[in-house]
């Protein structure tokens, strides 16, 4: 990807490849903001199948996710610092994914 960089006047780069992109958060000539209700179909999640919500594995490294220091520290180290740790409720990220849904089969 770096190698593309060069080419381009500008691109969108996720906040976990930019150290790897050569780049620094400096760089940056905008950012969003993670609290807005517009980045939320942008978040990262745990999803499974609708038989597997409660499947003890996947709630087990839910948890391992959201409550290791260990973890938590790793995911910043490889994001520069940059990662925001949220708890959406389902409920939201139902209803943002709906709206993405609904916006997506109206400009078909």
């Amino acid at each position: 990807m770096s190698d593309s960089l060069d080419d381009l006047a500008a691109a969108i780069i996720n906040n976990d490849f930019v150290e790897r992109a050569g780049l620094s958060f400096d760089e940056a000539i905008a950012a969003d903001d993670p609290g807005d209700q517009k980045a939320l179909p942008y978040v990262n999640i745990f999803a499974s199948r609708e038989q597997d919500r409660d499947n003890p594995t996947y709630t087990r490294l839910v948890e391992i996710y959201q409550n290791t220091q260990a973890v938590l520290d790793g995911v910043q180290e490889v994001s520069g610092g940059t990662a925001v740790f949220a708890r959406t409720p389902v409920a939201d990220l139902r209803a943002s994914l709906a709206e993405v849904e609904k916006i997506t089969s109206e400009r078909k």
